[in-house]
């Protein structure tokens, strides 16, 4: 039931456009769609084998290699085109299969080439370190522990707590208001729910929940920005006079909340945009180019404060400081006036969930770093992502610093891209926050590179790169993305496979 937080216009491919009739903020099912779609137009089912699991990726021994150069011209990478470099394992499971547990005769293959795309939001992470008592919780009732990515509606709640206590099923709430109260019937209890996080996800299910009559707590760690889908920009029509033909052009503002430049001697007409065509634009990408990390800060503080006010002013577990906090964000539509409203209880710095007798069972409650408690029936954990990757073998894992429980840089890449001592392997859309523009792009570099169209960088290049991803992995605090800047990405993806000149053509649409 939840939405993209980008747009249609770029959450997508450059060669094939979303129909009209979708909405501008796709829900997952079309996004299933506009996937099958595209790999049924460009004929990519013959070339996929889907239900098959990867069991290892491992070099083969090479007999022979063929030197490749590189762009400086001074070294050279050994390729073995005689023999193939890798050996891929997999097994194929079939639905019926995993159902019932059986597994099927693993196959092999050798390839010349492998390109890793699985991305990185493959395990759930749950906070088992930072929350005491969570792991034993999943493991002693798991039925009351659920990963955001396995949210699907608020019934689902429903159902997932058939199980409990009937002291905990039947529980309504006399004080809730009449547009959101439940029915008292059991398909209609109220339910109390624990939402540790509130980015993306964490503040879209919780907002959606509680609209539905169930009881919210939200434990947040860290204050962020909350901003809707969509943006209103002014729009002004001017003559132009300097044209010997009767002429106008339209320029557009955005307003924000706090914009108080409006006192036109006509009215500028309001329309609104979606935020990413806003926000990623060329314009911001040159502008921000030479500042430094701190004066990039800055800027990003005023203007996500200038569009969405600082969520202090809603409550005070929310208030972003400037100086101490870095400009986090999040995309989502009613979270901010379900915490004023009362629908959300904001609690901040979960310190360890416990049990406490209840009506003859054991009742969960949450403890925070302020001394106060909260008994809830479920737990959502909106807390992102591990990377894995267990089928790569040794050696791949030393040469890109794999880290699975880093969950901002778990893999240091050249471009997030190329590992420099492996010159054929590649990886695509392999991190954290991937847009589609830039994994579309990232392809076609490896494609041109592993077709001979295209030279590797030099080693020297890689190396100085690897280093500044490197210190992405360093820094603290941590950023909320190792590359936010989605624009400047796509531009220097560009450059690299010799595209810039097709994006010159369309310089007005992102200026």
């Amino acid at each position: 039931s939840l939405r993209t937080n980008l747009s249609k216009h770029t959450c997508c491919f450059s060669d094939l456009a979303w129909g009209e009739d979708v909405e501008e903020f796709p829900e997952a099912g079309k996004v299933h769609e506009y996937f099958v779609r595209f790999a049924v137009k460009f004929g990519l089912y013959e070339h996929i084998r889907l239900a098959c699991e990867i069991i290892s990726i491992r070099r083969q021994s090479a007999t022979g290699t063929t030197k490749m150069k590189t762009t400086d011209g001074t070294e050279s990478i050994h390729v073995d085109h005689r023999n193939p470099k890798w050996v891929v394992t997999w097994r194929r499971n079939s639905a019926l299969n995993i159902e019932q547990n059986k597994k099927t005769e693993t196959e092999t293959a050798v390839f010349d080439y492998v390109v890793l795309a699985s991305g990185i939001f493959s395990l759930p992470n749950y906070p088992k370190r930072s929350v005491s008592g969570l792991a034993e919780l999943m493991e002693n009732q798991p039925f009351r522990v659920l990963h955001s990515k396995d949210y699907k509606s608020p019934d689902q709640l429903l159902l997932s707590t058939a199980i409990l206590p009937k002291s905990v099923q039947t529980k309504t709430s006399a004080s809730t208001s009449p547009s959101t109260s439940p029915s008292t019937s059991p398909e209609k209890r109220r339910l109390r729910v624990l939402v540790i996080g509130n980015g993306f996800s964490g503040a879209d299910i919780a907002a959606e929940i509680s609209r539905k009559g169930h009881k919210v707590i939200n434990a947040v760690r860290r204050p962020c920005y909350f901003l809707k889908r969509y943006i209103h920009v002014k729009t002004r029509t001017i003559s132009d006079s300097s044209s010997s033909s009767s002429s106008s052009r339209t320029t557009t503002k955005t307003r924000t909340h706090h914009d108080a430049r409006n006192k036109e001697e006509e009215e500028p007409q309001s329309s609104r945009r979606p935020l990413d065509l806003v926000f990623y634009t060329r314009k911001a990408a040159e502008a921000s180019r030479n500042l430094t990390d701190a004066e990039r800060s800055r800027r990003k503080h005023r203007a996500l404060e200038a569009l969405g006010g600082n969520p202090g002013r809603v409550h005070p577990a929310l208030h972003v400081d400037a100086k101490r906090d870095l400009p986090f964000v999040c995309i989502s539509e009613g979270y901010l006036a379900c915490v004023k409203s009362g629908l959300i209880d904001v609690r901040k710095g979960l310190v360890r969930v416990t049990t406490t007798a209840r009506n003859g069972c054991r009742a969960p409650v949450a403890v925070f770093s302020d001394g106060s408690e909260a008994e809830f029936d479920l737990v959502i954990c909106a807390t992102g992502y591990r990377a894995h990757l267990p089928f790569i073998c040794p050696e791949i894992s030393l040469q890109v610093q794999f880290e699975p429980t880093d969950l901002l840089q778990p893999l240091i890449l050249y471009e997030s891209v190329f590992p420099p001592k492996i010159s054929n392997l590649a990886f695509v859309g392999m991190y954290r926050g991937p847009y589609l523009a830039a994994i579309e792009l990232q392809a076609k570099w490896v494609a041109r590179v592993f077709s001979g169209k295209l030279p590797l960088p030099s080693r020297k290049e890689m190396e100085r790169e690897i280093a500044r991803e490197e210190g992405i992995r360093l820094q603290r605090p941590r950023p909320q993305f190792p590359r936010a800047d989605y624009v400047e990405m796509c531009l220097g993806l560009a450059r690299k496979i010799g595209c810039r000149r097709e994006l010159e053509r369309v310089e007005s649409i992102f200026a």
